[in-house]
């Protein structure tokens, strides 16, 4: 009798244990929530540039000051070209990791394909992304690959 009242203490604990998940973490506030939802939906304003194939909506993007890795009428100038010669893209978020979310700065890591219809101005990667926040919308600052 006592092994089995024993058995089944055991067995109630190890249940306990496994259904309870104990989090010292607070839970995010709702105006951090809305500075993260702000970072994603950046991401599908890209996304829609791609897709539409438009060099100035995509350089809207970009904050005005940017010159790492390149500055905005260069980033214009590329877009220009790369949609010339591809049309419309499908830009892809494969993985999206919020580093760092401040009210006016972030940093976000991003692993991401673009796929052309004809497949020959596909590229990809993972990078650094910095942001600042202009207005209500977050404009990149600068972007670093990822070796």
């Amino acid at each position: 009798m006592a092994i089995s009242r024993f058995l089944a203490l055991v067995f109630l604990a190890a249940l306990a244990a496994a259904c309870v998940k104990v989090s010292f973490r607070r839970p995010p506030a709702p105006e951090e929530l809305a500075r993260e939802r702000g970072l994603r939906d950046y991401y599908l304003e890209v996304a829609k540039a791609f897709a539409t194939a438009d060099p100035d909506g995509l350089a809207a993007l970009y904050a005005p000051n940017i010159s790492k890795p390149m500055t905005l009428a260069q980033i214009r100038a590329w877009a220009a070209k790369f949609f010339a010669e591809h049309g419309p893209a499908r830009f892809h978020v494969e993985k999206l990791t919020l580093d760092a979310v401040g009210y006016r700065r972030a940093t976000a890591t991003l692993t991401y394909q673009v796929r052309t219809t004809s497949g020959k101005g596909d590229f990809g990667g993972t990078e650094i992304d910095e942001f600042e926040k202009v207005g209500e919308r977050w404009k990149m600052l600068s972007w670093e690959k990822v070796p």
